[in-house]
């Protein structure tokens, strides 16, 4: 299963671990959720819940503090056992959880989609 973040013209389609992973990177970096017109105002159900233009703008605004901080290089998978699992002792960080090229490029696409205004979460 995945998230589509939805709008007339375009979407962005994100893991389950990755959208509410950066639902918290962005709280970390300042992001003040409105709130959804969905269940208790929750972004984690994909159901069609709306996301406000200002929201999505001030979310893609957070991701955007976020990006200088992630690292270039990859610091996730060291941290992970073969069965995909953290090795003992190793903390994963949402820093960690996005490095590398891929976690910065999706980071980046995220802030993009978001930045052009409100979408639907399906």
């Amino acid at each position: 299963m995945s998230y589509s973040l939805q709008r007339r013209r375009g979407y962005l389609s994100l893991s389950m671990q990755d959208w509410p992973r950066m639902l918290d990177l962005a709280i970390e970096y300042d992001w003040k959720p409105a709130g959804t017109n969905g269940p208790n105002g929750m972004y984690v159900f994909n159901n069609g819940q709306r996301v406000g233009a200002r929201d999505a703008r001030n979310f893609a605004a957070a991701l955007g503090r976020a990006l200088p901080d992630i690292p270039v290089q990859d610091t996730l998978t060291p941290k992970m056992r073969k069965d995909g699992k953290p090795k003992r002792g190793c903390k994963i960080t949402l820093l960690d959880w996005f490095s590398g090229v891929e976690g910065r490029e999706l980071v980046t696409k995220s802030a993009a989609f978001c930045r052009k205004g409100a979408f639907e979460i399906w």
